[in-house]
Parts: structure tokens; sequence; C-alpha cells
């Protein structure tokens, strides 16, 4: 049987590029906290149509990618990953407790990436304000960029729509 270790290493040597563009029905919850969060107004249609209009990039393209929000694309390992989760607990609202992340979800996102299966692409909200913020598929950022993967995130800029969002 071969190691965690071992499965990373030889995942870390195959290139990766098997993105797509996130489903809005299964991803609306993350958005509707996102927005909720940064105090933005909800407006279903108008999320819908930056998800699937938006274009898909490279994170590493973004000014700023470094500080993004809501989720690390600096971790340069899966343990270091790991120690994070642990050393978080739990995230309030997140069902998954730290154990699950550290045993199931990481671990399947590095098989993902090592048999090319197809991943969703992050999503990822600039602000009014001009931040970054992660709202979806934090740890494939941080899981790809631990493994040399630069993470493709569907970039939607809402501060081109900032005066209708503002509650």
């Amino acid at each position: 049987m071969i190691s965690f270790r071992q499965f990373f290493a030889e995942a870390v040597s195959n290139p990766f590029n098997n993105w797509k563009r996130p489903d809005f029905d299964e991803e609306m919850e993350e958005i509707k906290f996102a927005v909720e969060h940064n105090k933005l107004k909800w407006d279903e249609n108008l999320y819908r149509q930056l998800l699937n209009k938006s274009p898909i990039v490279g994170l590493h393209s973004l000014p700023g990618w470094q500080k993004i929000q809501n989720t690390n694309p600096n971790r340069k390992s899966i343990e270091e990953i790991e120690a994070a989760y642990k050393e978080q607990g739990a995230v309030k609202g997140d069902p998954r407790s730290p154990d699950t992340i550290i045993n199931k979800d990481i671990p399947r996102i590095v098989k993902g990436f090592k048999n090319n299966e197809t991943m969703p692409a992050s999503m990822v909200f600039k602000l009014p304000n001009g931040t970054l913020w992660c709202i979806g598929g934090n740890k494939r950022i941080q899981v790809a960029s631990a493994m040399d993967i630069e993470p493709k995130v569907v970039y939607m800029d809402i501060s081109k729509e900032s005066q209708a969002l503002h509650k």
C-alpha cells in the first residue's frame, strides 16, 4: 500500500488542467454566505449571471492574490494545510469537522488532481473595496497551490456593480 506522502509526491509531478465552471445551484449557499458576510445585497439573478459569465482565470494572474481573504494560497505543503485546519478547529456554519476535512476532503482533492479528474474552479469576488474574497473552493486553492498547480478561479468583479449591491 502506498503512503499518503508517496501519493502526494507522485501527484505533484503530474500536470493538471481539467477545470470546469461551478454550477450556480450547487454553490448558491456559498455565494449567499459571502454576500451576507461582506454586507452586499442578494440578487440571485445578478450572481447567477456573474458566475456564468465571469472569466475563469489563473489565481496568480490577479493583483493581490497573495492576500486573498477566506483562504490561504501561500501554504506550501499538505501537512501545513492539515495543521492549519487542526489549529483552526470547527468553522462556524461548516458542518464538517477538521478531522473530516483532513481525512476525507483533502485526500479526495489530492486524488482528483493526481488523476486529472474534472474539478470545479474556485470562486472569487473582487469586492467594491478591491479586496479579493474566496467564495468557495478554498481547499482546492490551498491543495492546488501546495501541489504547484495554479488554481483556476471564476473571477467575479463585483466592484463594477458596487452601487447596486450595497445594502
